[in-house]
């Protein structure tokens, strides 16, 4: 593997520690759920989390081209699962019914909360930011991929756009 890559690696898992470490903190002094602290568990999904997170929002900085093939992979799951889970993510699901048993699948209310917990007022904002660089992210290394026809390229951009924007404006099904 390319010294870039196993410096991405390093750097990406330095800053999903640095987040978690937040998030359990901040957490501490300001609970989701009085009388509940996040246990081992929790943390352990909260990194991988934020790790996922910074791959999908990093990966065009900190990796050469020769992982591109897995990125987009990567990316297209990470996207993709979010269709059976009515829009939302597995692991945030996980979380919140750590927190709340009761909450449905697809309950936006409690979405997130291994990011409220760290950018709290701002996390819509960071949302945002997110998905703008991944889809950044995703739309250049899908541009960089001789392998494929014009086409090709052009058809996934289009999907994948698609897809985002219904998740952005909420038009998939619950």
């Amino acid at each position: 593997m390319d010294q870039r890559n196993i410096v991405g690696f390093t750097v990406i898992t330095i800053i999903a520690a640095i987040l978690t470490t937040i998030s359990y903190y901040s957490e501490k002094k300001n609970p989701i759920v009085v009388g509940k602290s996040p246990d081992a568990a929790i943390l352990v999904l909260r990194f991988v989390h934020f790790f996922a997170v910074m791959i999908n929002l990093t990966y065009i900085f900190l990796f050469t081209p020769e992982l591109d093939i897995y990125y987009i992979i990567f990316t297209i799951f990470l996207y993709g699962h979010w269709l059976f889970f009515k829009n939302e993510c597995i692991l945030s699901y996980i979380e919140k019914i750590y927190y709340c048993k009761e909450c449905p699948l697809g309950d936006l209310n409690m979405a997130n909360i291994y990011l409220n917990v760290v950018f709290r007022d701002y996390t819509n904002t960071m949302l945002l930011i997110f998905g703008f660089l991944s889809l950044v992210n995703f739309l250049i290394v899908i541009g960089r991929q001789q392998a494929l026809s014009s086409r090709l390229r052009l058809g996934i951009c289009i999907a994948f756009l698609t897809y985002v924007v219904d998740i952005v404006t909420g038009k998939q099904e619950n």
